[in-house]
């Protein structure tokens, strides 16, 4: 069984709704243009008067219009769902009491990255669930949507101290979740105040170990929204390494011949292995960013295993698997599947094109294996888009049309690892 979310800012220097352009694709506050130096969006005409000038406005295209007009019918579908209380509450496919939160968390975080502001009445309404309900929240997939939603907000407006204290809390309880293996499972352990004293002081001591329960299927969507609400969780003061690394462990580990990976190692090895390939890229841009980064000095962390090859490698065999997923032709092999917009070997389509979008992103590719995947995905979504302003794809459309507006909107909820990656390349 997986949970309703399986699923589950905007990229650097994009324009606010549909995060389109290439900024993040570039790394210089100084260029040269046709009319002069350009410093900080102005340019200085050296040709003439030497004055500095604001730079004429960029016109978006055709197809940047549209993708424009896509997320806004979107937003605007999500955000009266909100208001109005038609936004689903619950999913046959998660059973679980804290369901109408994390889908409430997930509709919020479309909306952030769709461009509404935090002050928007849609987004404080999630807030202020997720205030009133936090103490109870317990299934991973929604604990990683609630961290996602909160960890988004706090860059875009820096939360309250006791908003921050609630990051932290959940994230240690999130972290109970993963297993031995280096997955994350469904449950999670309530930690009481001594407990996740206990948990903090083995973070930071090398002294971790994973007390998940690994019976109750653990696996890549699991594991993606975990250890990605995890990374912005650290800005709250949590310490991540440790688990993080478990995590890219167990990917290095169980690496498919052809370059993916799975659902889990539990007999489900070679199911989902579109969006598992996702994850498992996923978590390697973590390990190089610990493994690597000043700001990870100090934590104890073990030496890598020289049976694992290199992480270099892998990543590159896992971005040829990845190509062949994108723009699958007919004569192509398909995956089994019931999604209904392409037919990805994934819980959806709608969630693989995030998956794809967010490791693109991290690690800096405008194509993947000479592919464009944006136009490729963009031009689908423009096509399915229903009259409401929803997508119909796996799950309940609220949630289909939040991972559309993700991959439209070039959502990426880590900014500081793209950077990071960036800076090795």
């Amino acid at each position: 069984m997986i949970a309703v979310f399986v699923l589950g800012f905007l990229l650097l220097g994009c324009v606010p709704i549909a995060g389109l352009g290439l900024a993040w694709y570039f790394g210089s506050d100084a260029k040269k243009s046709a009319k002069g130096v350009v410093v900080g969006g102005k340019i200085k005409d050296e040709q003439h008067d030497g004055k500095w000038k604001e730079p004429p406005k960029r016109v978006d295209t055709p197809h940047e219009k549209r993708v424009k007009e896509t997320v806004q019918r979107a937003a605007a579908y999500l955000k009266k769902g909100l208001l109005d209380g038609t936004a689903p509450k619950g999913h046959p496919e998660a059973p679980f009491s804290d369901t109408e939160t994390g889908i409430a968390s997930l509709i919020g975080l479309a909306l952030l990255e769709a461009g509404m502001p935090p002050e928007d009445p849609a987004v404080r309404m999630v807030l202020e669930k997720v205030r009133k309900v936090n103490l109870q929240l317990n299934s991973v997939y929604v604990l990683s949507t609630v961290l996602l939603f909160l960890n988004r907000l706090n860059e875009k407006k820096s939360l309250m101290e006791s908003d921050r204290g609630i990051i932290r809390r959940l994230a240690l309880r999130l972290i109970t979740g993963q297993i031995p293996s280096g997955q994350w499972s469904y449950a999670t352990t309530l930690l009481g105040e001594k407990r996740e004293l206990q948990l903090v002081k083995d973070l930071q001591t090398g002294k971790y170990k994973p007390m998940g329960v690994p019976s109750t299927y653990p696996s890549s969507p699991l594991t993606q929204f975990a250890i990605l609400a995890l990374w912005g969780a650290r800005k709250a003061g949590v310490p991540v390494s440790a688990p993080l690394l478990r995590a890219s462990h167990y990917y290095r580990k169980n690496q498919l011949p052809d370059g993916g990976w799975g659902y889990n190692n539990m007999g489900y090895n070679t199911t989902n292995v579109d969006s598992g390939t996702c994850a498992g890229l996923l978590a390697l841009a973590m390990e190089e960013a610990i493994r690597h980064d000043r700001e990870f000095n100090g934590d104890p962390m073990p030496p890598e295993d020289p049976k694992l090859g290199n992480i270099h490698e892998t990543q590159r065999k896992g971005f040829v698997r990845l190509g062949k997923a994108i723009d699958r032709k007919k004569d192509d092999p398909r995956p089994p599947s019931t999604n209904k917009l392409f037919g990805a070997g994934a819980y959806g389509d709608c969630y693989f094109l995030w998956g794809v979008e967010r490791v693109a992103l991290i690690y800096g590719k405008p194509t993947i294996e000479s592919k464009d995947w944006y136009q490729w995905g963009s031009e689908i979504l423009i096509k399915t888009q229903q009259k409401d302003g929803g997508w119909i794809d796996r799950f309940h459309p609220a949630i289909d049309t939040a991972f559309a507006i993700f991959f439209l909107a070039r959502a990426n909820l880590a900014t500081d690892l793209t950077e990071s990656m960036r800076s090795r390349r």
